[in-house]
């Protein structure tokens, strides 16, 4: 969580959204340097509490007024994210 707050400080929060997975809402368009930040985990080091060091993301564009609840938008995002991992298993 501090490793992806660092990341997004200025625009975003992070929030834990289940033991290892987090969402973050940024402020605007999240930039493809900021996703691609996030997944290469660069700043994550020897000492880390466990050696999985990948990361996928699911990535949501949302504007007021939703019409989805907070559970629908979040389901909607670890959807994409479980995609992506299936497709760097394969």
């Amino acid at each position: 969580a501090e490793l992806c707050l660092r990341t997004v400080e200025e625009h975003g929060k992070v929030y834990r959204y289940g033991g290892d997975e987090f969402v973050v809402l940024y402020d605007g368009d999240i930039p493809d340097s900021i996703i691609s930040r996030l997944q290469a985990c660069p700043d994550w080091g020897d000492d880390a509490p466990c050696t999985f060091q990948q990361v996928s993301i699911g990535t949501i564009h949302c504007m007021p007024p939703h019409t989805d609840s907070a559970d629908t938008i979040l389901k909607r995002a670890d959807l994409i994210m479980y995609r992506q991992k299936l497709r760097k298993q394969r």
